[in-house]
This record gives structure tokens, sequence and C-alpha cells, in this order.
């Protein structure tokens, strides 16, 4: 399980989350998105104070390589 925390969360289906988290289960998934979410014993966590966190956002027009 991934723990991604503290990031800029745009949650694509709802308001922004400042400091919002976001849970990723062992496939990939995502599991869960929001405030203050429950760390599981397993997982790795990643602080992105500072950064935008786009869970579910998939960038279909990209010139990397051009």
């Amino acid at each position: 399980m991934l723990l991604i925390k503290n990031g800029y969360v745009k949650t694509m289906a709802g308001p922004d989350l400042p400091g919002g988290c976001v849970l990723i289960g062992d496939d990939g998934k995502i599991l869960s998105v929001g405030m203050d979410l429950a760390v599981p014993e397993n997982a790795q966590v990643i602080d992105a104070q500072g950064a935008l966190v786009t869970p579910g956002c998939v960038d279909a027009h990209c010139h990397i390589g051009l």
C-alpha cells in the first residue's frame, strides 16, 4: 500500500483538498481520497507537501520524447 499525504489533491469529482491524502492499494488502484486518512500498518508513506496530486488524472496529450 501507498499513502500520499499533505499534497494539494485535485479530486476530479469534488472540491480540492489542500493537505489531502490518497491511499493506493497493492494492485495500484485508488482506495480512498480524503483528509487525515488512517495509515495502514504496512503502507509506504510519501509526504507530498507543496506538490500537486491528481489521483485518476491521465494526461492524454503529451509531447515528451518528440
